[in-house]
């Protein structure tokens, strides 16, 4: 069995073209800055690399033919003839010769110093007796200097190599004005940006092989081994006034009515729960701030207040004052009075809310702790369906009190944005805080590259193919008081 469990985790997961593509764009969005960073900064260190790497040169050249005498029994008169055979072993030997210290002592010599400041090199014209001497340096005068030395000690030089040669010069040297090598600081530049380029594009491409988020709904129950308890669409208002900001509560006649649908799926689905297993009070809860964890427990709440349901909604982030009513929850919790003087309606929901009115320190968060436990046993006395709002898992430490004293919680994921390595340490918090996990609210669903979105269940009550689960829990990331449920 444990055989069997390895080979599928090690099994890796097939590549998604449509998705990886969706990833990639999201990388560009959001790494774009990166990327344009690198170009520049390429860009900017290869022109100064090749800024601080160039040394002006200068060339000085001289072209000449080439005749070689032959010798007679009688005596030694020379007459040269063009052989281009010679031109061609003069071009190939000259490495050779340049090496032998006859040429090199010859050319100190005659420019009285201890070195040559310039470098030497030979060609031949093909099927031709033409052969050029080329010097090469950095100063323009020494570097003729060293090619006239070379030229009047080279025949002799050769001499011992080839036999008794002459050059006649076609064209002679002249001191060189300008460098031949003329800094291009633009082609430095754009090299350097297209290499900048390329290590943003890998960046980019990085990004999105190794984004592993929730983006649909059978990856909850493939991926985190948990129920899907709902799907919540993304809802984009309209933007009617600078000076009025539309909120996302069932109470605002511009939210669309698929999502009032969804949320009421979810509310039925979370009341058949409740009323078959008894249980009262509810964690919701997230992985990261700003996934929507308030406003799925607002819309449940509301929703469950519209069916007759007594619902209180606390708002467990002790740490921000997020109602400016007053007294606030801090008054219960420091034992100024009882929990029912603090519940208020907020405008036209049908439910009860109670919220710290000032943010508490870390030691009042402490110190408040058997108190907040103390107040949720008597909400569960007093109405029918208690929800507690949960800061992020990052912070799940500030409400142990409180997850001790619910009966499940309800994670809430937003789409395509938390990885599934932060969802699955989220959730084994909660787990390690003696806390049943009743499933996940996917919120935040849009339609989108990946072919992931709200239209494929629908926006009515039923569930699909996920309508019976069997087991709810955390699979075997760590079955935790598992229960059996039809939803």
């Amino acid at each position: 069995m444990e055989e069997t469990q390895k080979e599928k985790q090690a099994v890796p997961e097939p590549i998604d073209i449509i998705t990886l593509l969706h990833d990639v764009l999201r990388g560009v969005k959001k790494l774009w800055w990166a990327c344009l960073l690198l170009t520049v900064l390429c860009a900017a260190g290869s022109w100064y690399t090749a800024k601080r790497a160039y040394r002006p040169l200068y060339r000085a050249a001289a072209s000449f033919t080439v005749a070689t005498g032959s010798g007679e029994s009688g005596g030694f008169s020379y007459g040269f003839y063009y052989n281009t055979a010679t031109a061609s072993q003069l071009a190939r030997t000259f490495p050779y010769i340049l090496e032998s210290e006859l040429l090199t002592d010859g050319i100190k010599q005659a420019l009285g110093t201890d070195s040559i400041t310039a470098s030497l090199s030979a060609s031949a014209v093909e099927d031709s007796n033409l052969f050029t001497l080329t010097a090469t340096g950095a100063n323009a005068e020494s570097t003729l200097n060293v090619l006239n030395a070379a030229i009047d000690c080279y025949p002799e030089a050769a001499r011992y190599v080839l036999g008794d040669i002459k050059l006649h010069m076609l064209s002679a040297p002249s001191l060189p004005t300008a460098p031949y090598n003329i800094f291009d600081g633009k082609r430095a530049a754009l090299t350097g940006a297209a290499y900048g380029l390329l290590f943003g594009a890998g960046l980019i491409l990085l990004y999105g092989c190794t984004r592993r988020t929730v983006r649909r709904e059978e990856e909850i129950a493939s991926k985190l081994h948990l129920l899907c308890l709902g799907t919540l669409p993304k809802v984009v208002f309209k933007k009617r006034s600078k000076s009025r900001r539309e909120t996302l509560t069932l109470t605002n006649p511009h939210v669309p009515e698929h999502y009032r649908e969804a949320a009421r799926g979810l509310a039925m689905r979370l009341e058949r729960r409740m009323a078959a297993s008894g249980d009262k009070v509810l964690l919701f809860c997230g992985t990261l701030p700003g996934e929507g964890v308030r406003t799925t427990a607002m819309t449940a709440a509301h929703v469950l207040g519209e069916m007759g349901k007594s619902v209180v909604l606390i708002d467990l982030d002790l740490k921000r004052g997020t109602d400016k009513r007053s007294p606030g929850l801090e008054a219960c919790l420091f034992g100024h009075c009882p929990v029912q003087e603090v519940l208020h309606r907020r405008g036209a929901e049908p439910y009860r809310y109670a919220a710290c009115s000032r943010g508490l320190s870390p030691r009042e968060v402490l110190a408040v702790g058997e108190n907040l436990r103390g107040a949720i046993a008597s909400l569960r006395e007093d109405a029918d369906c208690v929800l507690l709002i949960a800061p992020e898992s990052a912070r799940f430490a500030e409400i142990l009190p409180a997850a001790e004293s619910c009966d499940v919680a309800v994670y809430v994921i937003e789409q395509d944005r938390a990885s599934r390595t932060k969802i699955k340490a989220g959730i084994e918090k909660l787990l390690s805080c003696d806390v049943t996990v009743a499933g996940c609210v996917l919120n935040g669903v849009q339609a989108g590259l990946s072919g992931y979105g709200y239209g494929k269940y629908g926006y009515g009550y039923g569930y699909g193919k996920y309508g019976r689960y069997g087991h709810y829990g955390y699979g075997h990331y760590g079955a935790h008081r598992t229960r059996e449920e039809t939803v």
